[in-house]
């Protein structure tokens, strides 16, 4: 027992020069071999002690964090959003654009129907941008289809605040295609 080495710096791996304490032991160097291995390939690791770290400008710049207003809900006559003042108004252009981008298909074909349907989503989503609501994000979810008279029904669920969100739909139907597009204007607490 006079040759033992006495593992218990380590925590007592096990108790005296046993065969547990050894494995442990063994595992643990193997452990720090490896992320040593893994720092050194990443860069991040130094062996040498008067090599300095890369220059500061290497570092990500720190986010800006802006302070909570605490403002839970509109006041009343701040951050009016046009969509309820003016909603035929929306309405109405949102089927200019939905007739400017459909209205020259004859027939359904799907790969020009998705591209179709973003690229309403954005124009659309631009449109009401220009409306400057503050504190307001806009989701838009278009939908074109082929048309043979069927049924089609789509359902959506959201954490909503009548108040101040709203939303609309826009239908537009074509010989062989039907499509709606949809706008959800949520105030931005």
């Amino acid at each position: 027992m006079g040759d033992a080495i006495n593992f218990s710096a380590f925590g007592g791996l096990g108790g005296v020069g046993s065969i547990k304490g050894l494995l442990a032991t063994k595992k643990l160097a193997r452990q720090l071999r490896l992320k040593c291995d893994e720092l050194h390939a990443k860069g991040k690791y130094y062996q040498d002690t008067s090599v300095q770290p890369p220059p500061p400008e290497k570092y990500e710049k720190p986010k800006k964090e802006y302070q909570n207003t605490f403002k839970l809900k509109k006041e009343k006559n701040q951050f009016s959003c046009p969509f309820s003042i003016h909603k035929t108004k929306v309405e109405n252009w949102i089927l200019d654009i939905m007739k400017a981008n459909l209205g020259e298909l004859a027939e359904y074909k799907a790969e020009v129907c998705d591209k179709a349907a973003c690229a309403i989503s954005d124009q659309v989503k631009q449109k009401a941008k220009e409306l400057k609501c503050e504190r307001t994000r806009y989701v838009v979810f278009c939908v074109i289809g082929q048309n043979k008279r069927q049924a089609v029904r789509c359902a959506g669920r959201a954490i909503w605040d009548e108040e101040t969100d709203t939303s609309f739909t826009v239908h537009y139907m074509h010989k062989n295609i039907f499509a709606y597009c949809t706008i959800y204007a949520v105030y931005l607490e």
